[in-house]
């Protein structure tokens, strides 16, 4: 389930401030965050089941160019 939103977030279908679609960078963290909610909810004994995103690698990012000020 994780997997289509993640498709549709980058197609621009689930883009609420009106701009272009995200940078996978952008979904890479949205999916950390999630993914430590329900390891959270895990640990606390208010999910029982496994991490639903557990399994589902992140996209793979380019080396970022170093910048110097």
């Amino acid at each position: 389930m994780f997997a289509v939103y993640r498709e549709q977030r980058l197609n621009g279908k689930w883009n609420t401030k009106g701009k272009g679609s995200p940078k996978q960078a952008t979904v890479n963290s949205e999916q950390s965050y999630i993914h430590a909610v329900f390891a959270e909810l895990k640990r606390l004994g208010e999910w029982e089941g496994e991490n639903p995103l557990d399994g589902i690698r992140q996209f793979k990012e380019g080396d970022q160019e170093l910048a110097f000020l």
